[in-house]
C-alpha cells in the first residue's frame, strides 16, 4: 500500500476491541467481515484454545515462560542473567524471529493474512496485551506480578516492543495500512494505592511499546485512569468505555483538546459489553446517548462536532469473550447499525475514512 499513514479522517466507521467468545475461526471472522468491511479486526479466541488469551498469546520468546496446563508464569531466577542477556540481544538485533507469535495463539490473525479483505477495507485493525497490563498479569514463581521485578520487566518491555514490531508486518501482509491497539485494562490501577509500581516508569514502557509501531497506534483503557498523561504519549486513538467512563474523561478537557488538535482519533466505546446492559440497549438508544456525549465533549474541548465527527470511531465498549456467542454478536451488529445511524444523522453516511501518507503512522 505504500507509505503508512500519519492521520487519518475516520467519519465514525465501527471496528471491535478483539477478545470473542467464538470456538470457530471461520464462523466470527465472517461475521467480522460482514460487520466491519472498512476497519476489520482480528479477533482473539481464547475459549478455541486458552493460548489465545491476550496475555499467553504474547509470550513465546520470553525468557523463562513456563506453561503448565492453564497456569503461565515465569521464573525469574534460573538462569536470569543468561535470560536477561537473551532478551536484551534480542532487542539490539532487532531480532523479529525470536519473539514472533505462534499463529496458532491468533488464529483470527492467521485467517485474515490468509484471505482477501472485502473491497471497502481502508485500514486493518489488531491488538496486544500493553506492558502495564501484560507485567501485572503474568506473576513469578512466588505469584508476585512481573511488574515489580523491575530489571526483568524492562528486559521484557523490549521484547513486547519487538513483538509491535512484527504484529505490524504480520497484519501489513493483507496488504492494508494497518491499526494496532495495546489493551491495557490494567491501568485503572495507577495511582489507585493498591498496586506500587513507579508511575513514571510504566508510562515509559507504554511508550517504549507504541513507538515501535509505525503505523496508525492506540490504546484500550476500559477504566478510569490519568487520561492526561495517557493522552501525552505517542498515540494516534484513545480507546475508551465511552458507555461507563466518559464523565472522567471529560474532567481533562485541555489534554482533550490537544490530542484532538494534533490529528488524535477517540475511538467511543458506546455499546455495553456486559449482558444486563446489552439486553436493555437498542440502537435509537445508544445513538442518542453517543450525540449527547459528543455534544459534551465538544462543548467542553472547544471543538466543531463536526471535526470530531471526522475524528471518531465506534466501537463495544470493550471485548466481547466475557458473552455468549449471540450476546457477542447481538454487541457486534449493534456497533455496525450504530454506526450507520450515527453517520446518517451527522451527515457523513457518504465519507470514506482518508488516510494520509507520510513516512511513518504515529502522531508526535
Amino acid at each position: 500500500m505504500g507509505v503508512m499513514p500519519t492521520k487519518a479522517i475516520t467519519v465514525l466507521h465501527a471496528t471491535a476491541i478483539g477478545s470473542v467468545p467464538h470456538r470457530e475461526v471461520r464462523d466470527v471472522c465472517s461475521v467480522i467481515t460482514a460487520y466491519f468491511g472498512v476497519v476489520p479486526f482480528w479477533p482473539q479466541l481464547p475459549r478455541r484454545d486458552p493460548r489465545e488469551d491476550m496475555y499467553r498469546q504474547l509470550v513465546d520468546g520470553i525468557p523463562g515462560v513456563r506453561e503448565e496446563g492453564l497456569r503461565v508464569w515465569v521464573d525469574t531466577r534460573t538462569d536470569r542473567e543468561a535470560n536477561l542477556l537473551q532478551a536484551y540481544r534480542a532487542h539490539l538485533d532487532g531480532d523479529l524471529d525470536a519473539v514472533g507469535v505462534d499463529l496458532d495463539r491468533a488464529t483470527g490473525l492467521k485467517w485474515f493474512i490468509g484471505s482477501t479483505l472485502p473491497s471497502q477495507t481502508r485500514l486493518f485493525k489488531g491488538q496486544m496485551a500493553g506492558p502495564v497490563s501484560f507485567g501485572l498479569a503474568l506473576r513469578d514463581a512466588e505469584g508476585r506480578p512481573l511488574i515489580y521485578d523491575e530489571e526483568y520487566m524492562d528486559a521484557v518491555v523490549h521484547l513486547l516492543a519487538l513483538k509491535a514490531t512484527w504484529l505490524q508486518k504480520q497484519m501489513a501482509l493483507t496488504g492494508f495500512p494497518t491499526l494496532i491497539f495495546l489493551d491495557e485494562p490494567y491501568l485503572s490501577t495507577i495511582g489507585s494505592g493498591h498496586f506500587a509500581y513507579d508511575r513514571e516508569r510504566a508510562y515509559g514502557w507504554i511508550r517504549e511499546v507504541l513507538s515501535s509501531i509505525s503505523g496508525l497506534r492506540g490504546v484500550h483503557c476500559c477504566g478510569n485512569t490519568d487520561w492526561a498523561a495517557l493522552l501525552d504519549l505517542p498515540l494516534d486513538v484513545l480507546s475508551f468505555d465511552a458507555y461507563e467512563y466518559l464523565d472522567t474523561l471529560l474532567l481533562y478537557p485541555d489534554a482533550l483538546r490537544s490530542f484532538l488538535l494534533r490529528g488524535g482519533i477517540l475511538a467511543w466505546g458506546m455499546v455495553p459489553t456486559t449482558s444486563a446492559a446489552l439486553a436493555a440497549e437498542d440502537v435509537e438508544g445508544l445513538a442518542n446517548r453517543l450525540l449527547e456525549a459528543m455534544e459534551r465533549l465538544a462543548a467542553k474541548c472547544r471543538l466543531d462536532r463536526a471535526q470530531l465527527a471526522a475524528q471518531s470511531l465506534v466501537t463495544p465498549a470493550c471485548g466481547l469473550a466475557s458473552l455468549s456467542v449471540s450476546e457477542a454478536e447481538r454487541a457486534l451488529k449493534l456497533t455496525r447499525e450504530l454506526s450507520s445511524r450515527i453517520r446518517a444523522q451527522l451527515g457523513v453516511a457518504g465519507c470514506e475514512l482518508c488516510l494520509i501518507g507520510g513516512e511513518d503512522g504515529g502522531s508526535r
